[in-house]
């Protein structure tokens, strides 16, 4: 008795696939044949890579950069001091996060515009000789003058407030909510730059965004001491603390 193994014939392929082995026995000139089927050898599923932050501090501007900006200073003490308190102030939070992503880009656009507009030799929100100007116009500086002329002193208006609302926003050429009229080229480009700027901060994921919270998160605090400084030294700085620390429990 004699027996041969020999492999199956198999079409070319590539790849792992299953091999079938035949033994061939012979016993008094009759031959018998045993078929094997051996399965290719599992190939281990290679686990998916996750992103990772490079550095722990990475992280940790990440989240201060989320919870911490200029709003602390110019909007939460003012609505704060206004309503008695921080009741509910956890509810609001909760949605103003569904909120930001919609509105707050546009208010960086303004900030933009502003900083563009600040280069050039006569601010354009100091006087009121520019063209959008209203005759309410009144101009502080002209206001410490002897003479007093062209001011309004009952319904008078700051140059700064008619640049916001007549000349970046030109709120007087709408006729209310409804009408918002067409769209104004500058504050346009600078919301696609906005847009253009958030694209690369993020388009690698972490790798771009650890890097980018290096300033986003740090720059609130350098702004928040140095107006910290200036506001300690104004007239009637005491005044103000001493307000905005004190608590109405009767409105809470």
């Amino acid at each position: 008795m004699s027996s041969v193994v020999a492999p199956a014939k198999e079409p070319n392929a590539v790849g792992p696939r299953e091999v079938e082995l035949i033994l061939v026995k012979e016993q008094n000139g009759v031959q018998l044949t045993n078929s094997t089927l051996i399965n290719p050898p599992q190939t281990p599923v290679e686990a998916q890579e996750r992103e990772t932050w490079s550095k722990k501090i990475d992280f940790l501007l990440s989240v201060i950069g989320f919870a911490v900006d200029l709003a602390n200073v110019w909007r939460f003490p003012y609505l704060c001091y206004k309503n008695g308190g921080g009741e509910c102030v956890g509810f609001t939070v909760i949605l103003i996060s569904f909120y930001v992503g919609f509105f707050y880009n546009v208010i960086i656009a303004w900030a933009l515009h502003y900083f563009f507009s600040s280069f050039t030799m006569d601010l354009p929100w100091i006087h009121c000789n520019n063209t959008w100007n209203s005759p309410n116009c009144s101009d502080a500086h002209a206001s410490n003058s002897s003479d007093g002329l062209g001011l309004n002193d009952t319904f008078g208006t700051t140059p700064a407030a008619e640049y916001f609302e007549r000349g970046v926003l030109h709120l007087h050429q709408s006729r209310g909510i409804d009408d918002l009229g067409p769209p104004r080229w500058q504050l346009t480009a600078c919301l696609v730059l906005v847009i253009v700027l958030l694209y690369f901060s993020l388009w690698k994921g972490v790798k771009t965004s650890g890097k980018v919270v290096w300033i986003t998160a740090t720059m609130p605090y350098v702004v928040l001491t140095a107006l910290l400084l200036r506001g300690v030294t104004l007239p009637g700085a005491m005044d103000g603390i001493k307000a905005y620390l004190s608590v109405d429990f009767y409105r809470l």
